[in-house]
């Protein structure tokens, strides 16, 4: 500031004057400001036309830092009329400007100003900032704009700027031009000095967030919330700001120590940017402590985000979202109903479990939520829909005990007897419907309530009760919504009364009632077992059509639709109806191409074909149709129609002894031939099928050397997930026969756990069980074999499994527990085979390991007797049998057996042994 003397003054005066000046500068210095406005003020006064430019300068900035804005504006435009022209003109200009924009009215005086302050290099960033000040004031936002732009563009990055863009920001938010506002905002994140407002960017994000939501932008909403930063990332940029802060007035401070100890002048904005970063470190110190306070910073953010996933039907998003409030902040006031959200979100998902568990969380953690009820109902539902009936009736029992008076009592009660009824549990069920029906008489679901009691009666067998309970419906609910339900019921138990004569006329009564056209399958396979089961003449016939027509009618129902497919075929293919059985799989293929069933019917229509001598035909289809799924590991139906494919090249079998061979390799050629495809099209599941398909036609044609060549190439290229179940166990027990095991489990456990509801699945745990036997790991094969048992769908996988267990347990030296298993195996009329001479066998040797010789020679020679198909068992029966008769002392007989085993299997090692113990 430059300094100006005072003008010539009377002496009395000029005493005063000059005491008023130095008194007033240095109050001014002091920053005393009414002390340096009363002394400099009284100078102009006292010489209005002649106060000096000094004089004018320093009052003009002491009202303005005594925010007497509209005196400072006064004072400065008179020392622009005084001096137009010095070295602080600029300077004044710029002020004058920013106090003219605290003024109403003055903005466009002010911005006439400011452009002349730009005029100076070192103020016109800032004037152009005030100007933009000025445009908005205005209220010319496109100016404005423009003006800060520009600014930005010029990497300015003043407090000015940063001010006046969020002043720009709020005027876009406030007229709706939110687009704009966003735009502004992300521009204000490239500058570098956006720390110094972000917390008041990322306020401003959220607001144009919550606006948005409101308006149901959801995704644009979802954009302004994901810019804001998380709490941490602006805490620690503050931290570093504030560092940075402190130092810069740490470096003034001692500017201004230094100017003051050596009596030397200092700019005047030294001053004012000490003072300046003072007051900003101060408001940052304040905003971090709130910041490090606010728990739930991100909690707010992350649940509006939550909540647009949400209404845009993304709910996998919406469900992390409210998790991350439900996780993080379980103490915010959005938690809980946060935790509602994610769990809606996994049933609107269809991931029932994992919206049970939030449920669970939210009763444990928010017994006092707003939604607890209404989570308690959805949990109640969620259990229910999952099938976990058991742990639905513990839930709501409970819930029910603890909450006798919740306005939601009746929903609960009501799902607690119908999960009962799901379960089975029909005693309790209809004592809960008794109760609904007593204390809820006058609820909408009275009738359901009704109708659900006598069903327990139903499905108790309580055939008297519930034609009561029938009757009793019909004549309260003439006109009731389970009416044609009932009708139905009680063709079944007709059916089960064997009351014919009165099912058969009411069924084609129902099947013109209006409200049965949803069960019209079901009515007709009733009265498709009637007539079979009545037996009159014509009959059978009728069974058949009406199996027919619940084949056409199932709606969906897979159990109508597979049990009467597989009635109509018996009854047709018993009554030699071909044309009716043709035309059935034929609709059934035309009008069910995607079901499972769909492979069954080209092998059924396949061989309907073959029978009416169109082969050729039959052939292409199923070769047709192979090719449809040959790549697909999971159609296991394939390999029963490649089986049958085979079959059809199998050349007749010729009764002349000088007939030719077949020409094996011609006649593979031909099967391959129809089984061709693109090269592109040959993935490994189809190259393991073509493989099966000539092993099974080497099986047919009885050269079991080359099936089992095929089999063998299978498992040595195939990957276990390129095989169905049945390749699957068939390749497995083909390794497990070479003694290939390491080979053989990885096959066999990918069919217990891709595969679980194959029909061929049980080949796993058998498998894994053989081969922990053989490996001598008997826990293993008990804990297999017992899975087996567990889980087995057939005779045949019970038997085997019995057995193993048995096997293991004896090599356990768990005598008894064995026994009981060989016994069972023995006992059992329908099962024979291999494991019947094993169990045979195996209780033979428990008996050995005893002092009962005689019965142990009694199972011996029972299987060489009886099971001599078996020679794996047969042949060492006979020498064990010897053995046993030699320690009784009965020489000559255990000699007769072993000259039998002798003559039976002349070239086995038991032969050899038994030699050399005869001609002792």
């Amino acid at each position: 500031m430059a300094l100006f003397p005072l003008l010539s003054l009377t002496v009395s005066a000029q005493v005063d004057l000059n005491k008023a000046f130095n008194e007033g500068m240095n109050a001014y210095k002091a920053k005393n400001w009414n002390v340096a406005i009363e002394h400099l003020s009284s100078i102009v006064k006292a010489k209005p036309n002649d106060a000096g430019a000094n004089i004018l300068y320093t009052l003009g900035f002491a009202y303005y830092f005594n925010l007497n804005y509209d005196k400072s504006a006064e004072t400065f435009a008179a020392y622009l009329k005084k001096y137009p022209d010095t070295e602080n003109t600029a300077e004044v200009h710029l002020i004058l400007g920013r106090s003219l924009l605290q003024l109403e009215g003055k903005a466009d005086e002010a911005l006439a100003h400011l452009a002349k302050a730009a005029e100076k290099p070192e103020f016109a960033e800032e004037a152009r900032f005030m100007a933009a000040d000025a445009y908005i004031k205005k209220g010319d936002i496109d100016k404005a704009a423009q003006t800060l732009k520009n600014a930005m563009a010029g990497k300015s990055s003043g407090l000015s700027l940063l001010r006046a863009a969020i002043q720009l920001v709020d005027l876009y938010i406030e007229s709706g031009k939110l687009p704009d506002a966003i735009k502004m905002l992300q521009d204000l994140e490239r500058n570098p000095g956006y720390p110094d407002v972000i917390v008041v960017v990322n306020n401003r994000f959220v607001k144009i967030g919550d606006l948005q939501l409101e308006a149901k932008a959801y995704s644009d909403a979802l954009e302004a919330y994901s810019n804001a930063r998380p709490r941490n990332q602006v805490i620690s940029i503050q931290v570093d700001r504030l560092d940075e802060m402190r130092k810069r007035k740490e470096a003034l401070d001692k500017q201004i120590a230094a100017a003051t100890k050596d009596k030397k002048p200092l700019a005047r904005n030294t001053e004012e940017r000490a003072a300046t970063l003072t007051g900003m470190i101060e408001n940052t110190e304040k905003v971090l402590g709130e910041l490090r306070t606010m728990d739930t910073y991100d909690a707010t953010i992350q649940y509006r985000i939550g909540r647009c996933y949400f209404n845009m039907e993304r709910f996998w998003p919406s469900s992390v979202a409210f998790e991350v409030v439900a996780d993080e902040n379980p103490k915010s006031e959005d938690a809980s109903t946060a935790l509602f959200g994610a769990m809606i979100s996994q049933w609107r998902l269809g991931r029932l479990d994992a919206s049970g568990v939030l449920a669970k969380r939210y009763l444990d953690n928010h017994p006092q939520g707003r939604q607890f009820e209404t989570v308690a109902e959805l949990n109640a539902t969620l259990l229910m829909q999952s099938g976990k009936f058991d742990e639905a009736i513990s839930f709501l029992s409970s819930f029910i005990e603890k909450n006798p008076n919740a306005p939601i009592r009746q929903k609960m009660m009501t799902l607690l007897a119908n999960s009962r009824f799901q379960a089975g549990q029909y005693d309790q069920a209809a004592t809960d419907y008794d109760t609904l029906i007593k204390e809820f008489g006058g609820a909408p679901e009275f009738e359901e309530y009704v109708y659900r009691r006598t069903l327990c009666d139903f499905l108790r067998n309580k055939y008297k009760e519930t034609v009561a309970g029938f009757d009793s419906y019909e004549k309260n609910f003439p006109s009731g919504d389970f009416l044609a339900d009932i009708r139905y019921r009680r063709g079944i138990i007709q059916l089960a009364l064997k009351d014919y004569d009165t099912l058969i006329p009411s069924m084609k009564a129902l099947l013109e009632d209006t409200a049965a056209q949803g069960f019209l399958g079901q009515i007709h396979t009733l009265l498709g077992d009637a007539y079979q089961n009545r037996g009159q003449d014509n009959d059978l016939e009728a069974s058949g059509t009406h199996f027919k027509k619940a084949v056409e009618l199932a709606a969906g129902d897979r159990s109508v639709l597979e049990y009467a497919l597989e009635q109509a075929t018996n009854i047709l293919r018993g009554a030699r109806r071909w044309d009716d059985l043709e035309a059935l799989w034929k609709k059934f293929l035309k009008d069910n191409p995607d079901h499972p069933m769909a492979l069954r019917g080209v092998s059924e229509l396949s061989k309907l074909l073959t029978r009416a001598n169109k082969k050729e035909e039959a052939r292409k289809m199923l070769a047709e149709y192979i090719l449809k799924d040959i790549q697909n590991p999971r159609s296991e139906y394939v390999e029963m129609l490649i089986s049958q494919l085979a079959g059809m090249h199998v050349p007749p079998r010729s009764i002349k002894k000088d007939a030719p061979k077949p020409d094996v390799e011609a006649i593979e050629a031909a099967l391959v031939a129809d089984l061709e495809t693109a090269d592109e099209n040959k993935t490994p599941a189809y190259v393991a099928r073509v493989l099966f398909a000539k092993s099974e036609l080497a099986r047919m044609m009885r050269d079991p050397v080359r099936s089992e060549r095929s089999l063998g190439a299978i498992a040595n290229t195939a990957n276990s997930v390129d095989l169905g179940p049945i390749l699957l166990s068939m390749v497995g027990q083909y390794l497990f026969d070479k003694g290939e095991y390491d080979k053989a489990v990885p096959l066999y456990e990918r069919l217990r756990d891709a595969f679980p509801e194959s029909s061929f699945s049980d080949a796993a745990p058998i498998g894994l069980g053989k081969i922990a036997l053989a490996r001598k790991e008997y826990d293993e094969a008990v804990k297999q074999f017992d899975v087996a048992i567990a889980r087995a769908a057939s005779d045949d996988t019970l038997k085997q499994a019995t057995f193993g267990k048995g096997q293991a347990l004896r090599m356990q030296k768990k005598r008894e527990e064995a026994k009981k298993l060989f016994e069972e195996v023995v006992a059992a009329k329908n099962w024979r085979g291999l494991e019947k001479a094993g169990a045979l066998y195996e209780l033979g040797e428990i008996e050995a390991e005893g002092t009962d010789k005689g019965a142990a020679h009694a199972y011996f020679q029972r299987v060489y007797l009886s099971h001599g198909a078996f020679p794996q068992f047969a042949i060492k029966s006979y020498l064990r049998a010897a053995d046993m008769l030699r320690m009784v002392g009965k020489q000559d007989e255990a000699k007769a057996t072993l000259r039998e085993l002798i003559r039976k299997y002349p070239d086995s090692p038991e032969a050899k042994k038994a030699r050399t113990i005869v001609t002792d």
